[in-house]
């Protein structure tokens, strides 16, 4: 893996992640908010203001965010921002559901999702990344890879596996890719933050016509799958059409089912597609730490892929997996609605004022972590982590909405990125114009083209050393 900018570094070796490019008023068209953001946030508690007869409240310190989102959040619900930006994918999905229909929706679903638990489904992660590791080696030598179509095929095809207990097919992949890219590109964006933070009017987004067609294409694959379905299979397919609501003993209808499933493929596959790129692109500016990970790997687990077990054990890697969730966290903003009058960080919050909790900002916040624009996993070794403050550090949520996936987000994520630097090098094309920005998910603002070279065993070193198979390339 090669470094690119040596003014990415700081005076002690550590790398300067790829930061959003700053806009100016005029060129707000482009819309993303990440570049909006003014750098007094990285350093406040709270804003608050008044817009359009409706009050806008940030909070960015954690006793404020563990009130919104776990001693209080029946009192916060999600904001009708966030609903209208995914209501016409998700419907009425469990992501964007309030009230007493989210906790039935959470009753049924919480049995079919022990079909999600890490030891199940270990081993279809295993089998679809050795999958993954054929396809790109029959890409050939020297090959030039968009890192996030591959990784978001890899993402998919996982996903598939758990529900359907099948691979998916590649023009199923491909149509959902593209649904899914166009669907973030041209979804409703936060007006309302937005609004705040610049001069000029946000850019315009699809209308909802354009948004229900992309929706369908994606419910069309996965009715499509369900009449397919090989009944009696142990998979969260029919795990889901199972469920019983505990009060009427009533399951899921169809568009129901449908809107479950389709707030686990946006769940489960997008945002684990986010933060592996991420952490791939932050290795392949690391060398020498992608050759630690590599080393240890190869030590635990020589020749053949890695155990659970022996996973849990590869700390570094841990480490660097937990600090790209802290640089990019695949949610940067969540957002609720204040039910009444109350006082959160000392604001005082009137009853439907608009609250954001930004996972982006309190992550930067130049008040709880040191060098925060730095790639730095040992923040996260045994001896710094305890230094982090509880509510500070939230890539998966808090509270009772927090993400259901986040367990095997974190064994996924983790075995993907060591059996993928185990064979192969990323090299991205242009590292230097990497950056990010905000489409429903902190995602690459431009796809990261990377070229792939092989790594093999060199006949020097002590054992477990690799060199690059420049013949690959």
């Amino acid at each position: 893996m090669e470094g690119s900018d040596e003014l990415r570094r700081s005076p002690g070796g550590l790398y300067r992640a790829p930061v959003p490019v700053r806009l100016s008023p005029s060129e707000l068209a482009n819309g993303d908010l990440l570049a909006l953001l003014p750098k007094s946030l990285y350093r406040r508690d709270q804003f608050k203001l008044p817009l359009g007869g409706r009050d806008i409240c940030l909070i960015n310190e954690p006793v404020g965010i563990r009130q919104v989102l776990v001693t209080e959040e029946q009192n916060f619900p999600k904001s009708d921002v966030m609903i209208a930006a995914l209501s016409p994918l998700l419907r009425d999905g469990i992501l964007i559901s309030n009230g007493s229909l989210w906790q039935r929706q959470h009753a049924m679903l919480e049995p079919a999702f022990q079909h999600m638990r890490v030891r199940r489904q270990f081993p279809v992660m295993a089998s679809t990344i050795a999958d993954f590791v054929r396809r790109l080696e029959a890409l050939g030598p020297g090959a030039e890879i968009n890192l996030d179509a591959e990784i978001s095929l890899f993402a998919l095809d996982v996903i598939f596996r758990t529900i359907f207990s099948q691979p998916i097919e590649a023009d199923e992949a491909l149509e959902i890719f593209e649904a899914f890219s166009a669907y973030q590109d041209g979804a409703p964006q936060f007006e309302a933050i937005t609004s705040l933070l610049a001069t000029a009017p946000p850019k315009a987004v699809l209308p909802d016509s354009a948004l229900s067609a992309i929706s369908d294409r994606i419910r069309d694959v996965i009715e499509r799958r369900i009449a397919s379905a090989a009944p009696g299979a142990e998979n969260f397919l029919q795990a889901i059409m199972a469920s019983r609501d505990p009060a009427t003993g009533e399951g899921f209808g169809r568009s129901e089912l449908v809107d479950q499933i389709t707030v686990l493929f946006l769940a489960g596959h997008e945002t684990s597609a986010s933060a592996l790129v991420w952490c791939l692109f932050l290795l392949s500016q690391q060398p020498h730490l992608a050759d630690q990970i590599r080393r240890e790997a190869d030590a635990l687990a020589p020749g053949r892929p890695l155990t659970q077990e022996e996973l849990n054990k590869l700390a570094s890697l841990r480490n660097a997996f937990r600090e790209t969730l802290r640089l990019y966290p695949p949610s940067g903003f969540m957002t609720r609605v204040a039910k009444r009058d109350t006082t959160i960080s000392g604001l005082e919050v009137k009853a439907g004022s608009f609250v954001a909790i930004s996972p982006w900002l309190i992550h930067r916040h130049e008040k709880y972590w040191q060098q925060p624009e730095y790639f730095d996993p040992e923040r996260f070794s045994a001896e710094r982590e305890r230094d982090i403050v509880a509510g500070t550090y939230l890539p998966f949520g808090l509270g009772p909405r927090v993400c259901t996936g986040r367990s095997l987000a974190m064994i996924e994520g983790p075995l993907l990125v060591a059996e993928l630097i185990r064979k192969f090098t990323f090299v991205p094309v242009e590292p230097e114009s990497v950056a990010p920005a905000y489409r429903l998910l902190v995602r690459p603002k431009q796809p990261i083209r990377c070229r792939i070279d092989r790594v093999k065993a060199t006949s020097n070193g002590p054992k477990g050393d690799r060199g690059v198979d420049r013949a690959f390339v």
